[in-house]
């Protein structure tokens, strides 16, 4: 079971070595158990990271008002997914804090498209609540579609994976699951 962990204990370790606290803990520890011990510590220290790293190239990247908004939406949809995890007892460990950085990016999207086309309604002199309604209304099927494929993308992982690896990994795709569709309200909203 373990050799089949080894890729995504693998995938997890290169992304929280990324913190920098962990390089030589990591290269010093022979045991997996130590590394994942590691890993654990150093979780919310990565998603921090992640968060911080995601805002700042949005701002850098995109026009001030859409990327302000996609900023504040980050935090938000991360912080109401771990109130959600936690109602659902979902822990918050190495691989939930792992779905939650690998969703980042899939979580700004929402917003970032419907802020766009609703700066460009305004762009074109729209009243600003007709630009949120005809951008809501225009947009609502194709972001719940893409969101919706995002979610069954990541839904085989907790289907046939059974045993150790199913109760390991399990949690992933869950994880993602959560934050998407809290992005997708969030992006209406």
């Amino acid at each position: 079971v373990l050799v089949s962990l080894g890729p995504i204990i693998t995938m997890i370790v290169k992304v929280i070595s990324a913190v920098g606290k962990l390089k030589e803990a990591i290269s010093a520890v022979g045991g997996a158990t130590k590394v994942l011990s590691a890993v654990a510590k150093a979780g919310p220290w990565a998603l921090l990271i992640a968060v911080i790293a995601v805002i700042l190239v949005t701002m850098i990247l995109l026009p001030l008002r859409v990327a302000s908004v996609a900023a504040v939406t980050i935090p938000i949809t991360i912080l109401i997914t771990m109130g959600i995890m936690l109602m659902v007892h979902i822990p918050l460990n190495t691989v939930s804090l792992a779905g939650l950085i690998v969703v980042l990016g899939m979580v700004v999207d929402n917003a970032i498209v419907v802020i766009d086309n609703h700066v460009e309604y305004l762009d074109h002199g729209a009243d600003p609540w007709k630009a949120a309604w005809k951008s809501t209304t225009e947009l609502i099927i194709p972001i719940i579609t893409a969101t919706l494929a995002i979610i069954f993308a990541f839904l085989p992982m907790m289907l046939f994976l059974t045993g150790m690896a199913g109760d390991f990994i399990g949690v992933f795709p869950t994880t993602v699951a959560i934050a998407l569709v809290i992005s997708l309200i969030m992006a209406f909203f």
